[in-house]
């Protein structure tokens, strides 16, 4: 699908119609240009001068406005995506039966762009049988649907219509216009720390936030991966999209690793490594709390397992393509350490940082290490993200068709 970064907006006559500000402003933050289309109803709900502060442009409302071009036409012709969001259950019926009534289903009869279509409405709407048909009918025209969700309505019942998150009507907008470089392939990411209990109360950890792994799983998944996130403790919320597994030590997290790819049905082409595992255990777990006035000061460890060693002794013939990741303290020998657990752990690549750049905080600078080459990539962890994604899928084309050509 081709990379594309106009948008056009379309708002309903929903109460979460105020939603579609905070839509319009994260997409032109991500740098996507928005043009906002309203049936006169929504307008009802919200005024279409919000959206022209928002986004800077004139909002199309009504066919009547005079004008040079005929905007829905204009507009259909300009958009690279068309996101409906809040989609109401009239309007999903109209459009499912091919009406043009408005600027907006007239733009989406007019339109080539993909189309992507947010429902909001009450629970007992949704399921309804005409409901479902008329989503069943566009789902098999080749229009995409996110949500809805579970969730308090506005009628003050409980129950599925709520219009889904901002954060993953924007994920699956930006999936629908990524490169789909990863598509289809099967992808685990590990994130987070793990932690190694002393006691009930007390853990060896990390000071990892998960944040870098978490980036890289939704940038895999807007490009079109099939992900499992495997993660420790982690500060930041992870959107129900991506599936997941929360573990604790590093023996659960080599567990959980390992059943992945003894799976047949769910196997992972690539494993992303990028979870911090901590390299140190108490060697006894004690089941009560240990008194300070004991053995506190002093604690025997043990060693957590490899798990990178223990992918690298998989048959190669069942080994995905595995990227470790490398903290170090010392910039002098960043490149070499990255070298080193490149060969010794067997690894198609490494990303390797330092503690400085990226612990507890939003951007990081990297070092992507493979055997022809060094790239440097620095920041926000997401732009990162992006890049590492590009690399890793760029390496494990080149890698899978010298296997095909061998």
């Amino acid at each position: 699908m081709r990379k594309g970064r106009n948008i056009v907006l379309g708002i309903t006559a929903s109460i979460a119609a105020y939603k579609g500000v905070e839509i319009a402003r994260v997409l032109m933050k991500k740098g996507y240009r928005v043009r906002c289309v309203m049936t006169e109803s929504a307008s009802r709900f919200i005024t279409p001068l919000t959206f022209e502060a928002i986004t800077g442009e004139k909002v199309v409302a009504t066919f009547w406005e005079e004008s040079k071009v005929i905007n829905h036409i204009s507009l259909a012709k300009w958009a690279d995506l068309v996101l409906v969001a809040p989609a109401t259950a009239d309007f999903l019926a109209k459009i499912s039966n091919g009406f043009a009534d408005t600027p907006l289903s007239a733009l989406l009869l007019a339109t080539k762009a993909p189309i992507l279509l947010a429902p909001a409405m009450n629970s007992g709407m949704y399921e309804n049988s005409v409901t479902q048909a008329n989503i069943t009918r566009l789902k098999e025209r080749g229009i995409f649907f996110v949500g809805p969700a579970k969730g308090e309505l506005a009628c003050r019942t409980y129950g599925l219509g709520k219009m889904s998150d901002v954060k993953e009507i924007v994920l699956i907008t930006e999936k629908l216009l990524s490169s789909q470089c990863l598509r289809d392939i099967r992808v685990l990411v590990t994130a987070g720390p793990t932690r190694e209990p002393i006691d009930p109360i007390r853990f060896i950890s990390n000071r990892s936030s998960g944040k870098m792994g978490v980036s890289i799983a939704l940038q895999a998944f807007k490009e079109g991966a099939d992900v499992l996130l495997i993660h420790g403790k982690l500060s930041i919320r992870i959107p129900s999209l991506i599936r997941s597994v929360q573990i604790e030590t590093a023996e659960e997290l080599k567990g959980a690793i390992l059943h992945s790819l003894n799976k047949k049905e769910w196997r992972p082409d690539i494993v992303i490594m990028t979870a911090a595992v901590c390299d140190l255990k108490p060697k006894n777990f004690s089941s009560e709390k240990i008194k300070k006035e004991k053995h506190l000061c002093s604690i025997e460890l043990s060693r957590t397992p490899d798990i990178l060693k223990t992918m690298a002794e998989v048959k190669p013939e069942e080994r995905p393509f595995i990227v470790g990741f490398a903290v170090e303290t010392d910039k002098e020998k960043i490149k070499k350490e990255a070298k080193r657990k490149l060969f010794e752990k067997k690894l198609n690549m490494v990303v390797a940082n330092l503690a400085e750049d990226a612990f507890e905080k939003e951007t990081n600078t990297v070092w992507i290490t493979t055997e022809e080459e060094e790239q440097l990539k620095s920041g926000y962890k997401r732009k990162v993200a992006e890049e590492i994604i590009k690399e890793i899928a760029k390496k494990y084309k080149e890698e899978k068709a010298k296997g095909i050509n061998e």
